[in-house]
């Protein structure tokens, strides 16, 4: 006995779920920026990053009547982040996860991308959906600014963990 063919809704999902993987698979982390920075630096410009990205929130909260947000350093900070955990940031995410209006948002972002830091490109599946991400000049910038920072920390190295005392060295 044959199966029968599946119906129309079945097949939607199958398509659906095809699209997903293929949009997973496209979303893994970009080698070309994988291969110029060593691991130890990556991991340590990583480190630096969220616990910036933590600080500027701990400072939202502790000044609420103030607005001490940084757009344009926010969004260059959480494309970094997800890019070195390997993930994509689409600009509706940016959007909803974010302390910011949507219009300061939209604006940080294309200033940058006029800029040349970040790079705007629409799904090839969903022409709704904007990626973006670091340009190669704003990956090497955001790698230079927490390799500038560990410089800054090279006095005080020795407490660290083991990896940042190789990392500044």
């Amino acid at each position: 006995m044959e199966n029968p063919p599946p119906t129309p809704g079945e097949l939607r999902a199958l398509a659906n779920q095809l699209l997903a993987w293929a949009n997973q698979m496209a979303s893994r982390p970009v080698a070309a920026h994988a291969s110029p920075v060593a691991g130890d630096t990556r991991e340590l410009a990583l480190s630096f990053a969220t616990a910036a990205r933590e600080v500027l929130r701990c400072r939202a909260e502790s000044f609420p009547q103030l607005r001490l947000r940084e757009p344009m350093w926010d969004v260059l900070l959480e494309l970094f982040i997800e890019q070195e955990r390997g993930h994509r940031v689409s600009l509706d995410h940016l959007t909803l996860t974010s302390e910011l209006e949507t219009a300061v948002i939209q604006h940080a972002v294309a200033v940058l991308v006029t800029s040349g830091l970040v790079d705007r490109v629409v799904d090839l599946f969903d022409k709704r959906v904007v990626w973006l991400t670091l340009s190669d000049a704003g990956y090497d910038a955001m790698i230079g600014h927490f390799a500038d920072a560990a410089e800054f920390l090279r006095p005080i190295a020795e407490p660290l963990p083991d990896i940042a005392v190789r990392a500044v060295r």
